[in-house]
C-alpha cells in the first residue's frame, strides 16, 4: 500500500512567521485555518511530514532543546509521522540533490 504524504515546513506553514526566529513558545501561533486543513487531508488517508530550516542553532541563537519544546507543543495539536529540521540551507540543497527530489 502506497502511504499519501504531505510535507508542511514548519515556519509560514504551521506557525505565523514573525519575520524573526522563533524559537519561544510565547512567540508561536499556529496559523489560522490550520487544523480545519489537516483534520481534511487526514480523513483522505494523508500523513504528515513537517520539514523546517533552523539556521539559527547552528548560528547559536537558541539550541535543538528551544526547538524540541516547540515540536512538543505542536505534536500535542496534531499528529505527524516525522520531524526533519536542516541547520542550514546547504544541508536542505544535500537532502534534495541526494534524493534526487525537485523542489519549485
Amino acid at each position: 500500500m502506497n502511504k499519501k504524504i504531505i510535507f508542511l515546513d514548519r515556519d509560514g506553514v504551521i506557525n505565523m512567521e514573525r519575520g524573526d526566529y522563533t524559537f519561544k513558545i510565547d512567540d508561536f501561533a499556529f496559523v489560522d485555518g490550520l487544523f480545519s486543513a489537516l483534520v481534511l487531508l487526514k480523513n483522505k488517508g494523508f500523513e504528515f511530514i513537517i520539514i523546517t530550516n533552523q539556521g539559527g542553532i547552528s548560528k547559536k541563537i537558541y539550541t535543538h532543546h528551544d526547538v524540541s519544546m516547540l515540536n512538543n507543543l505542536i505534536n500535542t495539536k496534531f499528529h505527524y509521522s516525522i520531524f526533519f529540521i536542516a541547520l542550514t540551507t546547504a544541508m536542505w540543497r544535500n537532502v534534495f540533490a541526494e534524493n534526487q527530489i525537485r523542489y519549485f
